[in-house]
This record gives structure tokens, sequence and C-alpha cells, in this order.
């Protein structure tokens, strides 16, 4: 299940920037408004970030159920997938082009990020 909201994850992804330009064919070819196309973005970056977070966290929920908090820190600070811990390797190592795997580390940053770009969005964070 968590394989699959990552992949999830990637269709609202990939429609994110369609709705927001000002004069969008899309939405001039369904007689839409910019604000419309604005609402669509706002829900679809919402679904993105809540399928991306289901994801690393039922991940972390297996990986923990796996081997303990242990396992979890393990999996998560990994640069490449079944390599070693990003905080074990020096910068110049883990941005190497040979890790063809999974990185797990960079995922976390991006779905951090993700995370603070939606809380960034909600109006009451931005009208204080």
């Amino acid at each position: 299940h968590a394989y699959q909201l990552g992949w999830d994850a990637m269709v609202p992804m990939a429609f994110l920037g369609v709705p927001v330009q000002q004069f969008s064919p899309c939405l001039r070819a369904l007689g839409l408004p910019h604000e419309a196309g604005i609402a669509v973005h706002r829900v679809l970056g919402w679904a993105t970030v809540l399928l991306a977070f289901g994801h690393g966290a039922l991940y972390m929920l297996a990986w923990g159920l796996e081997g303990g908090n242990k396992k979890v820190w393990d999996e998560a600070l990994q640069v490449c997938h079944h390599g070693p811990r990003v905080t074990d390797q020096p910068a110049r190592r883990a941005f190497r082009k040979r890790c063809r795997g999974v990185s797990n580390f960079f995922g976390l940053v991006a779905v951090g990020s993700g995370v603070l770009l939606a809380l960034a969005s909600v109006a009451w964070v931005r009208r204080r």
C-alpha cells in the first residue's frame, strides 16, 4: 500500500502546473476563470502532499514494525537503496552519479519541503 501511494502521488503532481497559468489553454477550453484554476491547483497540491506523506508514513510504519526505531532511521537516511546512511558518508559520496536506486533521504527532504509549503499556503498562516 505504501508503494502504491507513491505512484498515486505522481498523478496530481503531474497536473499541478497546468491550471495556474494566467491564460491556460485548458481553462479556456473549459470556459473556467483563472480563479477556478487556482482552486484546482490548491486541491491538486493538497492531494499530492497527503499522498506523498502517506507514502512515507506507511513505509516508516512498516520499517518500524520490522526492526524498530533503528530500522526506521537507517532506512530513512539511506542515500541509495540498500546503501549507507547519508550521515555516514562525506557529501561528495552522497551525490555520486553511480547511485541508481531509491534515495530515501532525498525523498524525506522532498516530503518535508512539500509539507512546509502546504502549511505556508494555509490562509491562517499566511495572514500572520
